[in-house]
C-alpha cells in the first residue's frame, strides 16, 4: 500500500497489515493502456520464438539426412554406433569401418576390420569421419576385398576389434561334444 492509503471502511490501524492496493492507488499508478512497452517486447518475444523454430527445422532436417556434405561415397570411413545392450560396460561405443556400397535406396553396406556387416544401414544409423582414412583403422583390405568376406552383426563385429571380448553372450561352434576345451564354451 502507498503512505497514507487505506480503504474506505478500514481505519489507518487496521490497513497496516493488509496487503493490496485500494483501487484509487491501483488507477493511480496503472496506465490505461496496460504496462509500458508489453505490446513492443510480446512482438520481439515471437520473432524470437519464429526464428528458433526455423533453427530447430534446419536442425532436425539435417540430422534426419543424417549428413551434412551430401551422399556418401565408396571409401568413406565411418562409425557406426553400438546399441548400449550389444556391447559390454568397457567396450566402445561405435565400430570403425568404411562404406563399400551404396544400395538404390541410399543404404549403405559398410565394411569392418575383417568382417562386412549383414544389414545394410542409413546415414543416420553412423557417423563420418571426414578426417580419418581407411589406414588409420587398418581397414584397407576390408575395402579391397569386402565381396569375399564373411558377414557378421553389429555385436558381432564390436566383438572382433573389443579388447574386453566383447558384450559376453558367445555361442560355441562345435559340432559336436567340447573334448579340446579350445573353444570358448
Amino acid at each position: 500500500m502507498l503512505p497514507y492509503c487505506f480503504p474506505n471502511n478500514l481505519s489507518k490501524e487496521e490497513s497496516k497489515d493488509l496487503k493490496f492496493l485500494c483501487s484509487g492507488c491501483f488507477k493511480a499508478i496503472t496506465p490505461e493502456e496496460g504496462t509500458p512497452a508489453r505490446s513492443a517486447l510480446r512482438a520481439k518475444s515471437k520473432e524470437a520464438m519464429i526464428a528458433q523454430d526455423e533453427r530447430m527445422r534446419k536442425y532436425a532436417q539435417a540430422r534426419s539426412n543424417g549428413n551434412k556434405s551430401g551422399p556418401l561415397v565408396r571409401g568413406t570411413v565411418v562409425r557406426v554406433k553400438v546399441d548400449k545392450v550389444d556391447r559390454g560396460k568397457l567396450d566402445h561405443h561405435s565400430v570403425p569401418g568404411v562404406i563399400v556400397q551404396v544400395t538404390d535406396h541410399d543404404n549403405y553396406r559398410i565394411a569392418c576390420k575383417g568382417r562386412v556387416l549383414k544389414e545394410c544401414l542409413g546415414a543416420q544409423r553412423f557417423q563420418v569421419e571426414p578426417i580419418k582414412k581407411a589406414e588409420h583403422y587398418e581397414l584397407e583390405e576390408a575395402f579391397r576385398c569386402w565381396e569375399t568376406m564373411h558377414k557378421i552383426s553389429i555385436r558381432e563385429a564390436l566383438t572382433f576389434i573389443s579388447k574386453m571380448g566383447g558384450q559376453g553372450a558367445f555361442h560355441c561352434s562345435c559340432k559336436g561334444a567340447c573334448n579340446k576345451n579350445t573353444c570358448k564354451c
